[in-house]
């Protein structure tokens, strides 16, 4: 079972074609990769993904189900574009937040996910005394701290250091192994090629496969 599917999936924004007939498919333990130019569509295929955007034509469904105008998928963990946080909060005080709109997941949990972002020394300093790479991480740790079955990423390295890289290299394998789904979006040749089992690009408003299993670094 999928789990999430597109058929035949078209947006637009005025007279602006952004996609136009985009089939997709999403299984358990999968890593695809998306890239494309700047104002391709890529962000805006991860909000049709997430009920954020609704298609002009087409479905799209998340665990079987077909997302209806305004309704948002469930069981998702999302890092789209810039992380925005509350400033005067602290990491810590911003995940609490967050986690009382669900209820399920606990302080334990909170603590467990910030110290595996590498943010447990940070977790009660505020946010807007975060540098971005730890803002970034935070981004990360609120994706994934309900433990969701899919998971999409927005350029989700962008702004960490190496560590930060290799933070996020072990979750991915980790949540892969777990059976998790998960899309990324990334322009960076050596994040798609480590991270992805197989690789999508936007082009023309279309969804194509890229040629051979790996994004070339030529």
């Amino acid at each position: 079972m999928s789990l999430i599917t597109l058929d035949n999936v078209s947006l637009s924004f005025g007279n602006e074609q952004v996609l136009e007939g985009i089939t997709f498919s999403l299984d358990p333990g999968e890593v695809v990769g998306i890239i494309g130019a700047n104002g391709s569509g890529k962000t805006s295929l991860l909000k049709l993904m997430t009920g954020l955007l609704s298609p002009q034509r087409g479905t799209v469904r998340v665990h079987e189900r077909i997302l209806g105008a305004g309704e948002l998928a469930t069981d998702m963990g999302i890092l789209i574009e810039t992380p925005q946080f509350i400033k005067h909060l602290t990491g810590r005080e911003n995940l609490q937040y967050l986690a009382r709109i669900k209820q399920i997941i606990g302080d334990k949990d909170i603590q467990q996910v910030l110290d595996r972002v590498g943010l447990g020394p940070k977790a009660d300093t505020i946010v807007k005394n975060y540098s971005l790479g730890m803002r970034q991480r935070l981004g990360i740790a609120q994706a994934v701290m309900e433990s969701p079955t899919i998971l999409l990423f927005d350029e989700p390295t962008n702004a960490l250091d190496d560590n930060g890289t290799e933070m996020f290299r072990h979750l991915v394998q980790e949540m892969k192994q777990q059976g998790v789904g998960i899309v990324l979006v990334s322009h960076r040749k050596d994040e798609i090629n480590e991270f992805t089992d197989r690789v999508l690009q936007l082009l023309e408003n279309q969804l194509l496969s890229v040629s051979g299993d790996l994004y070339e670094t030529s």
